[in-house]
């Protein structure tokens, strides 16, 4: 993963061109070791234990990728909206959370049209210093 990372070098602390998830996503259905890696599992439950445990009426998360974090959040949640930027990671987040109703995943490239949410979660984005 570092090495297909490394060639994207020149972009650090510059606004990422779609161009560089799509082809990320291209080569891997989960690139980021999402579904296998302790770190991640380690992350999600350490952002699921910061979350309170009461259910939000409707919460947003940025940059949903393959939607493993959206499952878990979807439980928590009357309403949970995902986006993501990449077509490919969502079609995959659609299928993980297919049997949630209240979990609708989105491309979204903007967020103007951002309404009022309980919650809004940012953890990759926020981790990597792209928001």
């Amino acid at each position: 993963m570092l090495k297909r990372m490394h060639k994207y070098k020149d972009f650090a602390g510059l606004h990422i061109p779609d161009h560089v998830f799509e082809d990320i996503y291209a080569t891997s259905s989960d690139p980021y070791g999402y579904t296998h890696r302790d770190y991640e599992r380690q992350k999600r439950s350490t952002t699921l234990a910061a979350l309170s445990r009461d259910p939000y009426m409707n919460a947003f998360e940025i940059g949903c990728s393959i939607g493993v974090l959206t499952g878990l959040l979807g439980e928590r949640c009357d309403s949970l909206l995902s986006v993501d930027i990449v077509k490919r990671a969502l079609q995959q987040a659609r299928q993980r959370c297919a049997a949630a109703p209240n979990v609708v995943s989105s491309f979204q490239r903007s967020l103007k049209a951002l309404r009022e949410f309980s919650e809004t979660l940012i953890n990759k984005l926020a981790d990597e210093g792209n928001f």
